[in-house]
């Protein structure tokens, strides 16, 4: 058996942990990216690479291990958007993403909003910086340990661990 197949996932597994995670994935998702599109456009990315490489992840952790494949891909589409251009300004995108939802989505939306603000304000102080300068203000994780004067590694388990924390308190409520 080569490496490849060694961290492929069967069909059948990649299936059970999508009934398992799906939902709350991909409201996750939503949140983080203000958009339904998008969110599923990340969601079908991340169970792509659940079923090649989600193998190599303990099973104890796949939840854990889904969140931060999750996670991996909006950020990317954020990047590659960055570098198709000049992005509009959020208030924009969400207006945008807006028109064409009904207005039950819209409101979910913004509860789904709410929630991951009201959750992301209960994080120790050290870790909202880390969230907000990374998401918000797209800082790499060496300028955000330049500006905070910390070690990258230190800046980089910051994130690890605000999401996992933000990822236990949203669960499947997200």
């Amino acid at each position: 058996m080569n490496q490849r197949e060694s961290t492929r996932l069967s069909a059948d597994q990649a299936a059970q942990l999508h009934a398992q995670h799906a939902a709350a994935l991909l409201r996750f998702l939503t949140g983080l990216t203000g958009s339904v599109d998008d969110a599923q456009d990340c969601l079908q990315a991340t169970f792509a690479i659940l079923q090649e490489k989600g193998g190599a992840s303990a099973a104890g952790t796949r939840r854990a291990w889904l969140f931060r494949v999750a996670h991996n891909e909006a950020m990317q589409l954020f990047r590659r958007r960055k570098l198709a251009g000049p992005m509009e300004p959020a208030d924009e995108l969400q207006q945008a993403a807006g028109q064409h939802d009904s207005p039950v989505d819209q409101l979910l939306r913004q509860e789904r909003l709410q929630q991951v603000r009201r959750e992301l304000s209960l994080l120790p102080e050290e870790l909202q910086v880390i969230v907000k300068l990374r998401i918000v203000e797209g800082l790499r994780f060496r300028e955000i340990a330049d500006q905070l004067q910390i070690p990258l590694g230190t800046a980089l388990g910051r994130m690890q661990t605000a999401l996992r924390k933000l990822a236990q308190q949203l669960g499947d409520d997200l």
